[in-house]
């Protein structure tokens, strides 16, 4: 008998109390007994009992999880019309179909997204579609993350020839504002500009936030087939690149730590604030990998940090503690903390960190393509 893939979901729950409880799993029925049961999440089992309000399946854990950060993020009447329009389609008990291969041209517009931003996004389409060298419109951002508010902006990336993209880099015309086409007020298109070779290098080679960014991208018009599977790409987790994230992340956390924390005097204001924030940024970066999840931007690292399920209950808690109080004893607690639960290949070993940091600190310009910690 042929071995069934493992699955893995993004699901809402609706409480007793008419709240909901966003989770992933990789058995939905198993998953929703173990909450009925008492046995589920703190927040559920005081709230019982539960009924699945959305389920969503997807082929690897990064995307499930993914789209669980994205569901705790929504709103209260984001989750409410998410899950009527999931009952309202029939799709009850069972993960919502994933699309095939669908025709060239442009795609529906799916998901729960306001009215006016759906007929502003066809506006979208009909603006660039057929202009000079476009290949296809994308659709990223607030509303595909389903984090936008409702005077949110249309952000899109136009696909283009290289001739075009090549004129426009010439230009300084790779990014654009459009006002005057959404049909709500305040609203605008924020566009950039790719080609096929920059997306194809995006997946080869992004930056965290730049794959972050494509997470959750809706092609809404294409003229080549293939630009939906370099943008899936594009969004996949580099798992190539985890060895040497936590090498340099490590290296980075411990040298500010056990170093630079010790000898840099307390009037140094700049460099105390410093090497507090990189020690801080350093410990969630390692939560990030250890939870197979991107790293969005600095803005929106702590929500980041927040939605993993490997971690210290209480690690935001003691991160800010310490960026308040820049001191030996809270940096230790909330080192202290993230170590003891990690299960990363982490060391301790002065000369292993303190050459880490020599390569990815201050050696990173000998790299013919040299990572960028604050972005990587």
């Amino acid at each position: 008998m042929a071995r069934r893939l493992e699955r893995f979901y993004a699901y809402l729950l609706r409480c007793a109390d008419g709240s909901y409880y966003a989770g992933f799993t990789t058995d939905q029925e198993r998953r929703l007994a173990a909450h009925n049961a008492g046995k589920g999440a703190k927040y559920t089992r005081s709230r019982l009992p539960v009924t699945l309000a959305y389920l969503e399946e997807f082929e690897s854990e990064h995307e499930a999880r993914s789209r669980e950060w994205h569901l705790k993020r929504l709103t209260h009447a984001e989750k409410a019309a998410l899950s009527a329009g999931w009952e309202k389609s029939g799709e009850e008990g069972r993960a919502r179909e994933r699309p095939g291969k669908r025709p060239l041209g442009e795609r529906s517009i799916r998901g729960t997204m306001l009215k006016h931003h759906e007929e502003s996004i066809k506006n979208l389409v009909s603006y660039y579609k057929g202009g000079e060298g476009v290949i296809a419109v994308i659709l990223d951002g607030s509303i595909v993350h389903g984090n936008a508010r409702p005077d949110s902006d249309i952000d899109a990336v136009i696909v283009v020839t290289e001739e075009e993209y090549e004129r426009r880099k010439r230009e300084n015309r790779l990014a654009e504002v459009v006002t005057g086409h959404c049909t709500y007020e305040g609203g605008y298109f924020d566009i950039k500009f790719k080609s096929k070779k920059v997306l194809e290098l995006a997946a080869e080679r992004a930056s965290e936030p730049t794959r972050n960014a494509y997470l959750g991208a809706l092609t809404v018009y294409t003229a080549d087939e293939s630009i939906e599977g370099i943008v899936e790409r594009i969004s996949a987790y580099p798992e190539g690149e985890i060895a040497a994230k936590v090498r340099c992340f490590n290296g980075n956390l411990q040298l500010n730590r056990g170093y630079f924390l010790a000898c840099v005097k307390e009037d140094n204001a700049y460099m105390r604030a410093h090497l507090a924030q990189e020690i801080v940024y350093s410990v969630y970066r390692l939560i990030l990998i250890e939870n197979r999840v991107l790293f969005p931007c600095n803005r929106r690292l702590e929500d980041a940090v927040r939605a993993c399920p490997r971690r210290p209950a209480d690690i935001l808690e003691l991160g800010a503690a310490f960026l308040k109080d820049i001191s030996i004893e809270k940096c230790e607690a909330f080192v202290t903390a993230f170590w003891q639960q990690s299960a990363l290949p982490l060391t301790d070993d002065v000369s292993e960190n303190c050459s880490s940091y020599v390569h990815y600190y201050e050696d990173w310009w000998m790299e013919e393509h040299p990572p960028f910690p604050n972005e990587w």
